[in-house]
């Protein structure tokens, strides 16, 4: 049966962040669940779908999985709510981790898939570690589909910015030639670079569908001037790209559940497909490696957003939930070089892992020592003190303690 429209639910789910300290024990902040409950029923009785747009998704971080996003009884509750309605909802979206991944919303009494929830990479490089290249995402959709058809994710490619910056600026005459000119040619050139519009139409251009996306009113007027725009700018230096897209790179016709459901599946077996996911992760800049407890954070978290499941799927053993997983394993020794196809020579840089198990192991070991050996430093020292009150004399190799008599000086 056809939808009869969109409804845009938009959430502040910053309520429910463990940080905040004035909501954690509130049941209902604001009064948010009753209206959100309130609104879903509306869409349902109307037959129009919902996409949830908040800023913080709830579940965990799949780079960090210490804590939660959510306070647990404002996850849970807000989990369940939006599964009871999976039906009427088209989607979610969701930003705050500056990273590139998805979630499935999954009832606890069956493998099935409510609804999807996308997480979109920022255009702010800033991460907790390492760092991202900006990025900014486009979603498509059908008015009257019942889920998310595609989305074509864009980034900034800021190593090759950096090299062409340098670049520019060594073959220009710059007086005064110091730091701080320099530095302001390189700002004034990456902020010309940075606003520029997004280059890669092409996926536009094929459909007349997808094109009235952009102008529904001059399509070939539209075309012929983003064409011309994207060859006058060719040569002015990097600009934004398409890294790629949504249904190409996970193989699927379209984002309904079910094939967001399977492309989850493959993730979990398909070591090279995981491989490039976890370049797209950070928008194709990959600064460390992953191992297989880094894949195992990957799959936990975009599978399981309750606590307790979150924390039996982290307490398996690697082998029952995912495969154990080397991102460098089926590839050469040296540094490779991954290549989408719809990136062409824009490269995400996948350095081949170094088995890190072992290692670990042996700096815990040292570390432990060394604190052993300082506890037992700082306790000979305190019995041997002239000011301790008690001496320890030692007697055919028995140790006694007896009080001392009188002041210590």
């Amino acid at each position: 049966m056809p939808n009869k429209g969109l409804k845009v639910l938009v959430l502040n789910t910053n309520l429910y962040n463990v940080p905040d300290n004035l909501t954690s024990n509130i049941e209902d902040p604001c009064g948010q669940f009753t209206w959100m409950e309130r609104e879903l029923k509306k869409a349902e009785r109307a037959g129009t779908k919902v996409l949830v747009a908040a800023h913080i998704p709830p579940g965990y971080f799949e780079r960090f999985v210490v804590s939660p996003f959510y306070n647990e009884i404002h996850n849970k509750k807000y989990i369940n709510l939006l599964n009871d309605y999976g039906d009427v909802i088209l989607a979610h979206v969701y930003g705050h981790t500056h990273t590139d991944s998805f979630r499935l919303f999954r009832t606890d009494e069956n493998d099935e898939v409510k609804s999807i929830a996308f997480i979109a990479p920022s255009v702010t490089p800033w991460l907790h570690s390492g760092g991202v290249n900006p990025s900014i995402r486009l979603y498509g959709y059908e008015p009257y589909e019942s889920h998310i058809t595609d989305f074509w994710q864009y980034f900034l490619n800021l190593t090759e910015i950096n090299e062409h910056l340098n670049t520019q600026v060594s073959t220009q005459k710059i007086i005064p030639e110091t730091d701080e000119n320099l530095l302001a040619e390189k700002s004034r050139m990456y902020r010309s670079w940075a606003s520029r519009p997004i280059q890669e139409i092409e996926p536009y251009l094929d459909s007349s569908n997808e094109l009235e996306v952009l102008d529904y009113r001059n399509k070939e007027k539209k075309a012929g001037n983003l064409k011309a725009r994207k060859r006058s700018r060719r040569s002015e230096g990097p600009g934004w790209k398409l890294l790629y897209r949504a249904t190409d790179f996970y193989n699927v016709p379209s984002l309904k559940n079910e094939y967001m459901h399977s492309v989850y599946k493959r993730l979990k077996t398909d070591e090279d497909f995981f491989g490039q996911f976890y370049g797209y992760n950070t928008g194709g800049y990959v600064f460390e490696t992953c191992d297989s407890k880094c894949k195992r954070e990957h799959i936990c978290a975009m599978g399981h957003l309750h606590n307790r499941d979150m924390e039996a799927c982290l307490n398996q053993s690697i082998s029952t939930e995912v495969s154990n997983y080397n991102i460098g394993k089926s590839l050469p020794s040296n540094a490779t070089e991954v290549v989408s196809e719809n990136q062409g020579s824009d490269i995400v840089k996948l350095l081949t892992v170094e088995q890190s198990t072992n290692k670990n192991t042996h700096v815990i070991t040292v570390v432990c020592s060394i604190v052993f050996v300082f506890c037992a430093a700082l306790i000979a020292l305190f019995m041997i003190h002239p000011r301790n009150k008690y001496r320890v004399l030692r007697s055919n190799w028995r140790h006694s303690y007896e009080p001392i008599e009188g002041n210590v000086l």
